[in-house]
């Protein structure tokens, strides 16, 4: 049954310390009911390989694809798991693929199908019971009065909350969804009866709509009490495809884009956007798939439940037309947003697009453009087109039409420009063409008065994702005429725009690439004044050229990310300039910077930095982390500090890094002194590390490792960066 807490069980287990400790890879794996077994097989390599995964995957036939998984797998331990299967054949599928004599590796299946899990035998089949009453009143307690000090019920309360939870029948997620509900009520007898009468109702009443579960109607009550602009956030999340992974940041930008975000006093609409979005994951309406380095939501997903309601709902009220696999959503009118999971020569056909405000298409394997031209035809008062991941090269001449546009994501299409007419997009906020084939932007851009979002240029990952090589788009010359830019990223810098960034104060995130030495003065002194600007990123024009950083003394105040590749005099590391983000910055990478004094004493001010990384940063020998420094650090890189041999680690430095990464420190052939004493440390990465420091890691000095559950180590012998390789300590008692 859906909600029973199949999917949290396995996923404690399965990220849990001794499971990493069993296995090489750790491949989870959400299979929709309209699922394609060879996108299913590619999703298995790109989760073992992550971002050592060949780009030529993607183009692969079906035996390719087959002969990588086989490649990928052979000689690795795996916990391979299928979440939420709803048919045989993808066993039948992968069987043929596995090697059965790889006796180590596991695969974990969760089902609501007795068929599918008949293929286990009984003794590895294991049933889920719903709660019994002590423990769904315990779950209930939690989340009920999860906002008093001892989370309990108040003795006038317990009768009604009893039978309140007595009606989720031991269900989990029922029992979540109700609990987190009332949370939000007041603690009055009259109210919480009055609740549980309309939940009577809502069970009693509704037994003829055989298409919602029970489930389903107690998660409709958590929707009913949702404030009108809750509800219209949380529809929204209906256009996502099942099991996908939602940007939290372009979910803000969608909402904004779509009016469904009411201003505020002294904040902007997308942290106003943001604050909807964590409501609804405080409601257990949304989840947290990932969060990034410092700890914010980075991305989201609908549970399976939960989104089945959400596009009930979204169809009832004529919101959201759905195109998918097999079935298309009937709508009675014609529907405001419309979104593609699968493309279909009929739906032009079927619907009337003058309604239409925003087309949202996610079929991956769709290269025509014949929806995009379609849309920009007819849907004249469109708001929002949402093409990321199409593999389509051209949008058509006349996009400029659609005057009303707010939002145009093109993000990892194959477009190589853009039309001349998108100057005529006078009422656009967001322009993402973040990871396509544009190397320049029409001037047109420069007209856009509204653009509140521009967001360009790549990111290539190198050292497996533990750092990106940038490079920015050329933008036109001319006066820019939008003064409420918020972001602008991967931007190759030119004179013209150093002097366009005078009247861009109000921006928070700026990234830039290609920046010379004539253009730091100008552009520092435009920065200072950028008193919101909370992440830059600033890249030199060549590998000599230096960064003027002292022109920019005083930083912003409110600056919490900054990137910094290029050289650095030896004075700006001994001078104030960041005297005034003491407090407030809390992930810094600096490339290239080639110093010869030794950074960390000034770096160490930084009592609230969370993230560091020092890449070719020091040609000194030593390296020295004192007691007391970088109290809140829980990343640290050190990447190609090539004379570096000694590195030494203090007792009560840095206590609470847990992920630590050495690339390419070539000349360091022992292990950091004091490595004992980082203990929360949960994971080494080494790269391209001296081979005298490997043997020592597995050798008799890997007793100052014992503490580190996960150790992982690019291996060179191949002659390519091709994937990680894990190392078990032997004094652990455990081998590979």
């Amino acid at each position: 049954m859906g909600g029973s807490g199949k999917t949290t069980l396995v996923k404690n287990v399965s990220e849990s310390k001794a499971s990493n400790n069993c296995f090489d890879y750790l491949i989870w794996i959400t299979v929709s009911q309209t699922y394609d077994i060879n996108e299913i097989l590619k999703r298995i390599v790109k989760c073992a390989l992550k971002d050592t995964c060949p780009p030529d995957l993607e183009r692969m036939g079906s035996e390719g694809i087959a002969l990588m998984l086989q490649e990928t797998l052979q000689g690795r331990t795996y916990i391979l798991i299928l979440d939420d299967v709803w048919d045989t054949n993808i066993w039948f599928s992968l069987e043929a693929l596995l090697d059965e004599n790889n006796i180590r590796s596991k695969m974990v299946i969760t089902t609501r199908i007795n068929d599918v899990a008949s293929l286990a035998d009984d003794k590895h089949c294991l049933r889920l019971r719903g709660l019994d009453e002590a423990e769904s009143w315990d779950l209930f307690c939690m989340w009920a009065f999860r906002h008093g000090e001892d989370q309990t019920c108040p003795p006038g309360m317990e009768q009604v909350a009893r039978q309140i939870v007595g009606r989720c029948e031991g269900l989990p997620l029922a029992i979540t969804a109700v609990g987190n509900l009332l949370s939000f009520k007041r603690l009055d007898l009259m109210e919480w009866n009055k609740f549980y009468n309309q939940l009577n109702w809502e069970l009693h009443n509704r037994l003829d709509n055989q298409e919602l579960s029970m489930v389903n109607r107690l998660l409709g009550l958590s929707y009913t009490h949702l404030p009108v602009h809750l509800k219209n956030c949380f529809l929204l999340c209906s256009i996502f495809p099942e099991d996908y992974l939602i940007s939290g940041k372009k979910l803000c930008r969608l909402l904004v884009a779509e009016g469904l975000v009411e201003p505020g006093k002294n904040m902007t609409l997308e942290e106003i956007a943001m604050e909807y979005i964590e409501k609804l994951v405080d409601r257990c309406l949304l989840q947290v798939a990932r969060r990034n380095k410092l700890g914010r939501m980075w991305e989201l997903q609908m549970h399976d439940i939960v989104r089945e309601l959400a596009i009930s709902i979204s169809e009832k009220e004529g919101f959201c037309r759905i195109h998918s696999k097999g079935q298309t959503s009937v709508v009675q009118c014609e529907p405001h947003w419309l979104s593609i999971h699968e493309n279909s020569d009929r739906m032009q056909l079927t619907i009337d697009a003058s309604r239409l405000r925003s087309f949202y298409q996610f079929d991956s394997d769709c290269s025509s453009v014949s929806n995009v031209q379609w849309v920009s035809r007819t849907a004249r008062y469109l708001k929002v087109l949402e093409l990321g991941n199409i593999p389509i090269t051209t949008l058509p001449r006349d996009i400029g039409s659609l005057f009303n546009l707010h939002y145009l994501g093109l993000r990892r299409t194959k477009i190589k420009q853009l039309p001349e007419s998108i100057d005529r997009l006078q009422n656009l906020r967001t322009l993402d063409i973040f990871l396509t084939e544009i190397a320049s932007l029409p001037r047109g851009v420069t007209k856009l008065r509204m653009l509140r979002h521009l967001i360009a240029g790549k990111a290539v990952a190198s050292y497996f994702g533990l750092a990106d090589v940038f490079t920015g788009v050329e933008v036109p010359n001319g006066s820019w005429q939008t003064l409420d830019l918020n972001e602008l990223t991967g931007i190759s810098t030119s004179s013209n725009l150093v002097e366009q960034f005078a009247n861009l104060t109000r921006l928070r995130s700026l990234k830039l690439t290609d920046v010379k030495s004539i253009h730091y003065a100008r552009l520092f002194a435009s920065i200072r004044k950028m008193h919101v600007l909370q992440s830059l990123l600033i890249e030199a024009a060549n590998i000599d050229e230096y960064v003027s950083l002292e022109a920019l003394n005083p930083a912003p105040p409110n600056l919490e990310i900054l990137f910094v590749k290029g050289r650095l005099h030896e004075r700006v590391i001994s001078s104030n300039l960041f005297e005034a983000n003491r407090l407030t910055l809390r992930e810094l990478t600096l490339k290239n910077s080639r110093l010869s004094i030794d950074p960390l004493p000034s770096l160490s001010c930084f009592c609230n930095l969370t993230i560091l990384g020092l890449f070719n940063h020091y040609s000194g020998e030593s390296l020295l982390f004192l007691a007391k420094w970088f109290p809140k650090l829980h990343t640290l890189t050190l990447a190609e500090l090539q004379n570096a041999s000694t590195i030494v680690i203090e007792e009560h430095s840095m206590p609470n890094l847990y992920n630590l990464a050495l690339i390419c420190l070539t000349n360091l052939e022992d292990l950091p002194q004091g490595m004992e004493f980082l203990g929360s440390i949960e994971e080494l990465t080494l790269v391209g590390m001296h081979k005298k420091f490997m043997e020592h890691v597995q050798g008799s000095s890997s007793g100052k490792l014992k503490h580190i559950p996960v150790i992982d180590y690019f291996d060179q012998s191949k002659g390519r960066w091709d994937r990680l390789s894990r190392i078990y300590i032997k004094d652990q008692g455990t081998k590979h």
